[in-house]
């Protein structure tokens, strides 16, 4: 997140590379915009999830409270979401569908809930949570899965408690986890 020590007179503008849950007020003299790579978001009083990794092509703006806009360039209107509404642009391809908010807002609370995930998307959400590196080989990342995690437990038990579950093994090595399957 990068933000001014002090926001202006007229506006108040973040930009993001990443996963941040906002809770904003209304002030309609100062509108609260958050920028990303590929969109702005007007915020018009609310809480919301914004995950814009620059180096992902998925981008997700889920409602929890109020409206935002979302805005694509200068000439669009906007697309505005209402509560429970998830606004996803995957490579360009865009949608808007009702969600469960939880799934998108539970690391919050140091929860990760998910519901038929592809193991590889868990370990990539584990490895930004932690700031660590976890792969998956090409056998494992599709491995689907659902469940919830304590990401207040430490990444060793986490990974362990997946071990339980899948035909996986992990190693491991200088602090870099990789997921393998085993037959």
């Amino acid at each position: 997140v990068i933000y001014p020590i002090q926001f202006s007179d007229k506006k108040r503008e973040i930009y993001i590379d990443g996963e941040v849950f906002i809770d904003v007020s209304n002030d309609k003299n100062r509108p609260f915009i958050v920028k990303t790579s590929d969109m702005d978001i007007q915020v018009l009083g609310t809480k919301f999830n914004i995950m814009a990794y620059e180096s992902d092509q998925n981008k997700q703006v889920v409602l929890t409270r109020g409206s935002v806009k979302i805005l694509k360039d200068k000439k669009s209107e906007g697309i505005i979401l209402k509560p429970s509404e998830m606004y996803e642009n995957n490579n360009g391809y865009e949608r808007i569908a009702k969600v469960d908010v939880s799934y998108y807002t539970s690391w919050i609370d140091g929860m990760y809930i998910f519901e038929s995930q592809k193991l590889g998307h868990v370990a990539l959400r584990l490895s930004r949570y932690y700031g660590i590196d976890i792969t998956c080989s090409k056998e494992a990342e599709n491995l689907k899965c659902s469940g919830k995690m304590d990401l207040k437990e430490n990444i060793e038990e986490i990974l362990k408690g997946l071990t339980f579950s899948f035909p996986i093994k992990i190693e491991n090595n200088d602090n870099k986890y990789i997921i393998t399957k085993t037959e």
